[in-house]
């Protein structure tokens, strides 16, 4: 999906098999960052039983993916993206200090360099204890709401800390492309008046309404302004209610898994589909190659046996039919068909 891509910005290690395990790189392992086009970047090297693994964190677009096909020589790396044409190849300083060199995204090439560093790139992510509702604040919580870009409409879940001293944290997950913890570079209050600012995302400055219990303001963001809402969310309710348990092959609730083939291998994909108290459905889709996960759907249909999914916000759709046990059909993305088969996730 490629979504840090496309912003020009974001599941356990993956096996580095490029590098014989008894080679030793000297303080490669640790935390390495950057900036990209205006975006916190940080590559996390880790060593384990002589193998090495890495990840590449798109800070502020909150996609945490698995950087594979790591090579290294005496002074030189080189990792990708797996299902995206993301990749690195630069000079490796002996010395361990920084790497430096091109950042490839698809027919895109631009410099990046990358210093290490013992301290995290960012702050620890917020617990659920630090945003849960409480007396004392009527700003501390999860709240949801909708941005408009353009002519879509982006979900979006602000989720808010705010201390004794009034310091506020803020954390946004942005459900319909799978970013998720995404931290505000700053957030404060001013009397009524709320300001949260993202690096890429855009900013926030409204105030809290007595009458309605939302937060309404203009959010600036992607070269426009919108005004915006959010409102109060109990994110464990919204997810106690979904059922994904199936009685029978025949339910379509459940864990789904799959994988499609892509230029630089496959994408391994995995439909969450549970039945809601109403009778209908609700999807989301987890894409662990390219780091995104819980991806809200737009729609879920499912008229035994034909089922349709749609993700809006990365422009998917996935068309096909319950019968023997699987989900057999179609995935379509940015005008690409291919043929996509999910088993229930025993």
């Amino acid at each position: 999906m490629a979504v840090a891509g496309v912003l020009l910005a974001g599941a356990g290690f993956f096996v580095v098999t490029e590098i014989q395990a008894h080679w030793f790189y000297p303080g490669l392992a640790g935390v390495w960052v950057g900036t990209y086009f205006n975006q916190r970047v940080a590559l996390k090297i880790t060593r384990d039983n002589g193998t090495y693994a890495a990840r590449f964190n798109y800070i502020d677009v909150g996609i945490d993916a698995p950087a594979t096909h790591l090579r290294l020589g005496p002074k030189s790396i080189r990792f990708g993206i797996p299902g995206a044409a993301d990749a690195f190849s630069g000079t490796l300083d002996p010395a361990r200090t920084w790497m430096a060199g091109q950042w490839r995204q698809g027919t895109n090439v631009n410099p990046l360099t990358l210093t290490h560093t013992d301290k995290p790139a960012v702050g620890p992510p917020l617990a659920d204890a630090d945003c849960a509702q409480r007396p004392g604040s009527d700003l501390q919580g999860c709240w949801k709401g909708s941005l408009r870009s353009g002519t879509r409409q982006r979900n979006a879940t602000l989720r808010i800390a705010e201390e004794s001293n009034g310091k506020l944290r803020a954390e946004m997950d942005w459900a319909d492309w799978g970013g998720h913890q995404i931290p505000a570079v700053s957030a404060s209050r001013d009397g009524g008046l709320v300001k949260i600012r993202f690096q890429v995302l855009g900013n926030f400055e409204g105030t809290l309404d007595a009458a309605s219990g939302q937060l309404i303001g203009p959010w600036r963001g992607f070269g426009e302004t919108n005004s915006a809402s959010f409102s109060r969310a109990d994110l464990q309710a919204e997810q106690s209610a979904k059922n994904f348990v199936s009685a029978s092959p025949d339910e379509l609730q459940g864990h789904w898994r799959g994988m499609i083939r892509s230029p630089n291998g496959g994408l391994h994909f995995v439909f969450h589909i549970a039945k809601m108290p109403d009778g209908s459905f609700s999807a989301a889709l987890d894409d662990p190659d390219e780091g995104e996960s819980n991806v809200g759907c737009t729609s879920a249909q499912f008229t035994p046996p034909h089922v349709s999914i749609m993700w809006g916000g990365i422009r998917g759709i996935f068309n096909g039919s319950l019968k023997d046990g699987k989900l057999t059909g179609t995935w379509r993305q940015y005008g690409r068909v291919q043929p996509l088969t999910l088993r229930r996730d025993s």
